[in-house]
């Protein structure tokens, strides 16, 4: 087992200028391809790394699952990278947004065919989709499960031992993260974890070099949890954590469990020539709000209440 202890790391108000960029290659002084452990300079933890921890069988009954869930979506902020005047153009876009925070420039609004602004503004497209559950937001004023789910309950029930699987190494590696996140379970509607785990939510990527972000809504008391299916020939797309030079090679049958709340992104995907290649990666977490969603029948009974102004259901 390699273990790492840094001692240094670059000052935050570098590091959070990184913020929705995309990282070059030579961004990391410390590459982890075997069993590791990494921590931070105060002593708490950065990353565990647990190579081919994931029997290959049980990844390659997955794998068709998991991936399907990977589909184009223009809703993920800074991970999908500020907007260039020039990708906005290409995209047939009008940068919104702010300059700093989440709106830091990563979010437009299309031009519609008659030329005027769609009321919705979008975030640069990437292959990525949700498994699971989702809490209430402004679109969607109650909880449900995904519509990956709805559409695909065998394929989500053929990956279940895989992401059971994982949360019991979750339970084995970082115990007393597991069981923060197992106690917000317990006082969490059934319905809307995942069987036998302490996940309520998975997000697929595909094919993604991800910018430079912080993940948002899962559970602070909780840590990151990840795994990949990789698949013919490529090189790069390495997990890295710019603030302290770190990086993690992630393939098939491997399993990260890290700090999601710092800064982190991916290096460039690179294939080999004339090979064919794929890349998915899997994010497994409790979204925090979702102690507040109640049986999946109270949240019907909201949604049949919601009225417009003339008095007319929402949904009938």
């Amino acid at each position: 087992m390699r273990i790492i202890r840094l001692t240094t790391c670059l000052p935050d108000e570098e590091v959070d200028k990184l913020g929705g960029t995309h990282l070059p290659e030579n961004c990391y002084d410390h590459l982890i391809q075997e069993d590791a452990e990494v921590y931070k300079p105060d002593g708490t933890l950065l990353l565990k790394f647990r190579k081919g921890i994931l029997p290959l069988d049980l990844c390659q009954r997955s794998y068709e699952s998991v991936r399907s869930a990977a589909t184009p979506n223009e809703n993920r902020g800074m991970a999908g990278g500020i907007l260039t005047d020039e990708k906005a153009k290409e995209l047939g876009m009008v940068k919104t947004g702010g300059t700093s925070g989440r709106g830091k420039g990563v979010r437009a609004k299309r031009i519609n065919a008659d030329g005027t602004l769609s009321n919705t503004s979008v975030a640069i497209p990437v292959l990525s989709g949700v498994m699971g559950s989702m809490d209430r937001n402004a679109r969607f004023p109650y909880c449900r499960t995904t519509a990956w789910n709805n559409a695909n309950p065998e394929k989500f029930a053929k990956a279940m031992p895989l992401i059971q699987r994982i949360s019991d190494i979750f339970k084995n590696e970082v115990p007393n993260r597991w069981q923060a996140q197992k106690d917000r379970c317990d006082k969490t509607a059934e319905e809307w974890v995942i069987p036998n785990t302490v996940f309520t939510t998975i997000t697929v990527n595909k094919n993604w070099q991800t910018a430079v972000h912080k993940d948002q809504g899962d559970l602070a008391e909780g840590f990151g949890v990840m795994s990949a299916f990789s698949a013919g020939g490529y090189g790069g797309c390495y997990l890295v954590f710019p603030k302290y030079r770190v990086a993690a090679d992630m393939r098939t049958g491997d399993v990260i469990l890290c700090d999601v709340h710092e800064w982190h992104g991916n290096t460039p995907l690179v294939p080999q020539e004339g090979k064919p290649h794929e890349r998915i990666s899997c994010v497994f977490y409790y979204r925090e709000n979702m102690l507040k969603c109640g049986t999946a029948r109270e949240e019907l009974e909201n949604v049949k209440k919601r009225v417009r102004g003339s008095g007319q259901p929402v949904y009938s």
